[in-house]
């Protein structure tokens, strides 16, 4: 689902008819000794493409409780239970770090628990520097498999830019070979990537 810019504009005034000059003039000024006038309303809608960029985790939070209870849904811009699962099957297909292989249900709970998100009442303790990449690589993951972070990318400011799918493989290989003195580092480039735009 993407965002995009939308907005309307009304526009009240008055046009008349005037004569000037013996010429008949269209008027915009209220007021003027008209022949002929009448009141106008005009809505202008403006509406840009569509854009998106990276979310961060706690959007990804309320999406996957949204998607588990309608009592979560706000503004009609949730993503379903059913788009949701197909981005984590996704996930399960190419992530050598997360795994969803249970029901639809089962693998958003997972998913939840993993970005540290609340459900029913409980947050689940992310506290080490391990869980806190993996809560934000998994944000990662969700934005790149979405297409939120298509075309976005962080400028590390020496001509290197990482995609998402950057980032996804130097955190995924420092998480699966222990690497763990890059954890703390590469836990911030995947924040930054989240939440750069918002």
């Amino acid at each position: 689902m993407k965002s995009f810019f939308h907005k309307t504009i009304v526009f009240s005034t008055q046009i008349g008819i005037i004569l000037f000059a013996s010429l008949l003039v269209l008027t915009l000024v209220p007021g003027a000794s008209s022949l002929w006038y009448e009141n106008v309303n005009t809505h202008i809608t403006v509406k840009t493409g569509e854009w998106s960029h990276p979310r961060s985790k706690g959007y990804w939070c309320n999406q996957l409780a949204g998607a588990l209870c309608s009592c979560h849904r706000h503004n009609g811009n949730s993503l379903s239970l059913s788009v949701l699962a197909g981005y984590l099957r996704t996930i399960d297909n190419k992530s050598t770090v997360f795994t969803f292989n249970g029901t639809d249900r089962q693998n958003i709970i997972t998913a939840m628990s993993q970005l540290g998100c609340c459900h029913n009442g409980c947050m689940w303790s992310h506290n080490s520097m391990e869980y806190k990449l993996k809560a934000q690589l998994l944000a990662v993951w969700l934005n790149t498999v979405s297409g939120y972070g298509e075309g976005y990318y962080v400028d590390l400011g020496n001509t290197t830019k990482l995609t998402g799918w950057d980032i996804i493989n130097l955190a995924e290989t420092a998480l699966t070979t222990n690497n763990v003195g890059s954890y703390e580092s590469l836990k911030d480039l995947c924040e930054t990537y989240n939440t750069q735009w918002d």
